[in-house]
C-alpha cells in the first residue's frame, strides 16, 4: 500500500480523538485512485492476500463503485458534525451557549452538501436529533443559548 500510496498513513486513535474516522475517510478519499490502482495491479493480483478471502473481500470492496459514494456520503455529513465536535471539545473557553447555534449550522451545512434534497440527509438528522434530545437538549444550554 505504501508504495502506491506515497507512502501516506491513516490517523491514529490516540492523536485525533474523536475525529479518526472522519480523518481516516479523508485520507482513504484522498487515496482513492492510488488504492485502486495498487488492488489490480499485477503485483497484488499474484500476491498470497489476494487469494485471501480476506483480500477477495477487500479488493471487492475498493473497486465498488457504491463504497465511494458512500465515503463521500458520510464525509459529508461528518465535516459540520466534526466541526462542533471540536467546538464543545474546547478547553480554552465555555462553549455550552454556542452549542445550539452550532449545531444549527452544521445542519443547514449538511443540507447545503445535499443540494437541500431532503431523501439524502433526513437519516443523518434523525442520528443527530437522537443524540441532541437524549444528550444535549437541556434546560441548562437553553438558557447559555
Amino acid at each position: 500500500m505504501r508504495k502506491y500510496t506515497n507512502k501516506a498513513e491513516f490517523a491514529r486513535h490516540r492523536v485525533t480523538r474523536f475525529a479518526t474516522a472522519s480523518l481516516n475517510l479523508q485520507r482513504l478519499h484522498k487515496l482513492k485512485a492510488n488504492l485502486r490502482r495498487m488492488f489490480t495491479s499485477d503485483k497484488w493480483l499474484q500476491s498470497k492476500g489476494a487469494k485471501e478471502a480476506k483480500g477477495k473481500k477487500a479488493t471487492d470492496v475498493v473497486l465498488m463503485p457504491s463504497f465511494w459514494s458512500d465515503v463521500v456520503y458520510a464525509l459529508k455529513a461528518m465535516g459540520p458534525i466534526g466541526r462542533v465536535l471540536r467546538l464543545v471539545d474546547n478547553k480554552k473557553k465555555p462553549t455550552m451557549g454556542y452549542i445550539y447555534e452550532a449545531m444549527e449550522r452544521a445542519k443547514e451545512a449538511i443540507q447545503i452538501s445535499f443540494n437541500h434534497n431532503e431523501e439524502k440527509y433526513k437519516d443523518i438528522f434523525a442520528i443527530v436529533d437522537k443524540r441532541w434530545d437524549c444528550q444535549l437538549h437541556h434546560s441548562l444550554h437553553a438558557v447559555g443559548y
